[in-house]
Order: structure tokens, then C-alpha cells, then sequence
């Protein structure tokens, strides 16, 4: 369950939206979906209704069964924003407050005492991400008590003082979601159905945990070759991503909460948007030429969720998606956004470029970094294709941009070779969510 922030283009765009523009969505995505790019659903909801709600390609590619109405999505970090609106509709009740500390629900954890619920909504508290460490994926697939994740959180050191800084930690919103449980007395699942609008409620999101409907099952392609891909124990995530949704259900509660207004006070909209280096509560901005948006992505499994508001023109954009392919799920955002606002746009096909094979040879090796204790090793399967496997990890294709750069679009993964000797690549810098880590040939 990565955190992957949607990074949208920034230039001058004037709102225009038409019937053609709506049908050139579905040209542009079909193209995708022929050529086994995308499977998935996407929703743009403009002044409360519907103008574009369709389903694309297969909710089981290697069953060739197709996606409908009644496909549930696990949508990931996208359910923060439904926890941070459970946790404002708690404060408009009187049950706590923006400066309540933790220590009055978790003592043990390092700084409670100095950790707000606004610190923790806007992930400014310092606590460790459970998620980011090598043991979640020993038990993420299991099931496993709230009890133990707690103690998991507990046993990290903080990774900065309460306050001092934005650092994304799925622990915030898995506390949170506890929080709200222990103040109510109730279910997280049964907090949210609380919230939700009836319309919402009914047949469109669920806890995944509870929910009576059959989710989709995700894949990731490698090559040609589609593999499903492991799933998450339901409630790992709890508060940080536990909520299973039709992209018609995600935009519905988009659109009730941030046009409607329908589920929180002005005042409480007014907080939870109210940004710091971008960073709202349950939200973040989000950019599109001009255009400034808020939401939130989401990724579990090879599951990918994007869900928007644009204040200034009224719209909600969702885009989900349940397989992991060569083109980014915030690539398709891309193309969606492009496509309603009239704005010319080409989506880069992976595999366009391929470099020699002495190239490739340069790259082979093994190679390690004092930055991470995962070595990875570079190697050439099926003729020229160039893999990366990390230690422990599952073995990744790289997609060729130049002769020294590669990308796993699917992670937001680049690697750039540096320091051609002997017809050899001696290192590489490799970037992924903001971090720039240094390896070097073994």
C-alpha cells in the first residue's frame, strides 16, 4: 500500500468541455485498453451529475471476463480521505478536537503526548510508517489483530519531532481510523456507512472486511503475460486504505462532500483544504495546467486509484484501475483530463526504444548502496530485455527512455546509469516518491 502523489502538468488552459470531448475519453482509453495498457472504470461528475461513467477492458484479463457497473475496486490511500471527513464529522460532535493529543488514546506511542489529530491528518506527526518497513510484507497478506499492528507502530523510533515536518505515514490514518472506533464505540465499516449519503451507501462502497460484494482481483503484466497479484489481508489498512468502492461511489461522496457540501460544514471543508506545502487533511493538491485540484491517489496490491475535485470548475474526476502495466494509472489521469478540457495529448507507448544490446550488457550486474541495505541486481532475459530484482523482491521489467535511463512506470521507479568503463556501467542513481538513492557496482 504505496503512497504515489498524482503530479499533473502546469501551463494556461481555459475550461472547455463538449460532447466531443467526452467521446474522444473513450477513444483515447480504448487505444490503451486494445493494447493492454489499462483495465478499469473512470467517472467525471461536473455541478453534481454525471457526464462520463464508463468501464474498460477486464476486471480478470486472464479470464477475459469484463468489467460492468458492479465492479468494486479496493481504492487504497484514496479511503484517507473518507477517515479524515469521519474524523472532521467526530469534531463537529464535540468528541474531540484538531489539538487532541494521542497520548488519550495511545500512550505508548513515541511522543503522544506532543502528537495532535491535526498533526496526524496532515501527516506532520513523526510516527514511522508501518507500511515502509521489509517485515509488512512477511504478514500484510494474513490475517493479523489491530493489536499487533499497534505494537509494530510502537516499537519505531520517531522519524522526526511532532510538527517539524511533512513525512506521508500510512500509521496516522491506521490510528485514526482506531481513534474514531474507540470514541464511538463502533466499527470503522459501520462510521463510514454512517457518513455516507443513503444514494452512496447502498451498492456503492464498502469495507473490505465486511463487504458482501465481490471486489476485483488485480494483476500486474509482465511482458505479454498477465499474474495476479498477492492480496492484502482486509484490514492491514484499516483507516489508511480499507475501503473497497465503484468509481461511480467515489465520486458520489467526492462530489457530496466538496460540492454539495452535504456531509461537513463549511468550516470543517474550509480546515480540511487549508494546505501547507500542498498537504490538506485527507487531501492533497493537486495541479493541471492553471487548474488546482484536490484529492487523493491510492495504490494496494495491483490495485491504482485516483480521485480529484476541481473547485473553480465543479468537477470530480475518479479513474480506477486493477491492473499494473507499463503506463501509470496517473498517465491515464492524464489523458482523461486532457481529453475533457479539449487539450491536445499523446500518451508515450511504452517500448518505443530499444538500445543496443551492448547497451543492455553494460547495465547487467550486481550492484548495492549505502543509502538502502537492498542490493539489486541488473539482468537480460528473453534476448533484450533488461530486468531489475531487489533483494527478497520480485524481479521488475525496465522500459528503455535513453541509452542510460530505464523506468518501471508501475512504481514510479527511474534508473539512470552513470560512468561508462571497460564497457561497463560502474552505477546507477535510482528514483522513486521523491527519494534519489546512489548505488554502486559490487
Amino acid at each position: 500500500m504505496k503512497f504515489k502523489i498524482l503530479v499533473l502538468l502546469s501551463a494556461a488552459v481555459a475550461f472547455i468541455s463538449s460532447a466531443r470531448n467526452i467521446d474522444s475519453i473513450t477513444y483515447k482509453l480504448q487505444e490503451l485498453v486494445d493494447k493492454g495498457y489499462f483495465n478499469g472504470s473512470v467517472v467525471i461528475m461536473k455541478d453534481g451529475k454525471f457526464l462520463y461513467n464508463r468501464n474498460f477492458g477486464y476486471s480478470n484479463p486472464i479470464e477475459n471476463i469484463l468489467h460492468d457497473d458492479k465492479s468494486y475496486y479496493k481504492i487504497g490511500s484514496v479511503s484517507k480521505t473518507f477517515t479524515a471527513a469521519l474524523i472532521f464529522n467526530l469534531i463537529e460532535k464535540k468528541k474531540l478536537n484538531l489539538a487532541t493529543t494521542l497520548d488519550l488514546f495511545f500512550p505508548e506511542v513515541v511522543n503522544a503526548r506532543r502528537i495532535t489529530i491535526e498533526m496526524m491528518l496532515m501527516h506532520r506527526s513523526g510516527i514511522h510508517s508501518y507500511t515502509n518497513e521489509e517485515k509488512y510484507y512477511q504478514y500484510y497478506t494474513k490475517p493479523i489483530a489491530n493489536q499487533e499492528i499497534i505494537k509494530e507502530i510502537c516499537s519505531y523510533p520517531a522519524d522526526f519531532e511532532p510538527g517539524e515536518k511533512f513525512e506521508y505515514s500510512n500509521s496516522n490514518y491506521f490510528l485514526l481510523g482506531l481513534i474514531a472506533e474507540r470514541i464511538t464505540g463502533k466499527t470503522y465499516c459501520q462510521l463510514i456507512n454512517g457518513l455516507l449519503p443513503k444514494n452512496v451507501r447502498k451498492n456503492l462502497i464498502c469495507c473490505i472486511d465486511t463487504c458482501n460484494k465481490n471486489w476485483v482481483p488485480s494483476f500486474i503484466k509482465n511482458d505479454s503475460l498477465w499474474e495476479k497479484a498477492p492480496e492484502t489481508y482486509p484490514m492491514v489498512a484499516l483507516g489508511a486504505g480499507s475501503l473497497a468502492a465503484t468509481a461511480s461511489g467515489v465520486a458520489l461522496f467526492y462530489d457530496r462532500l466538496f460540492y454539495k457540501k452535504s456531509i461537513l460544514t463549511n468550516e470543517s471543508l474550509e480546515k480540511m483544504t487549508s494546505f501547507r506545502d500542498g498537504v490538506g487533511m485527507g487531501v492533497f493538491k493537486i495541479p493541471f495546467y492553471q487548474k488546482v485540484g484536490y484529492g487523493h491517489t491510492g495504490g494496494i496490491d495491483g490495485l491504482r486509484s485516483i480521485a480529484v475535485y476541481f473547485p473553480d470548475d465543479n468537477v470530480t474526476m475518479v479513474v480506477l484501475g486493477n491492473s499494473i502495466t507499463d503506463i501509470s494509472l496517473n498517465d491515464v489521469a492524464i489523458g482523461v483530463l486532457s481529453a475533457f478540457y479539449g487539450i491536445p495529448h499523446s500518451f508515450n507507448i511504452p517500448g518505443s526504444y530499444v538500445p543496443e544490446e551492448k547497451i543492455l550488457d553494460a547495465c547487467v550486474g550486481e550492484y548495492m548502496s549505502n543509502d538502502l541495505p537492498l542490493d539489486i541486481k541488473i539482468f537480460k532475459k528473453d534476448g533484450n530485455k533488461l530486468f531489475a530484482q531487489a533483494t527478497g523482491q520480485q524481479a521488475i521489467r525496465l522500459n528503455a527512455e535513453t541509452d542510460d535511463r530505464f523506468t518501471y512506470k508501475q512504481a514510479g521507479i527511474v534508473i539512470e546509469f552513470k560512468e561508462m568503463t571497460e564497457g561497463k556501467y560502474q552505477g546507477f542513481i535510482l528514483e522513486q516518491g521523491g527519494y534519489r538513492l546512489q548505488y554502486q557496482r559490487k
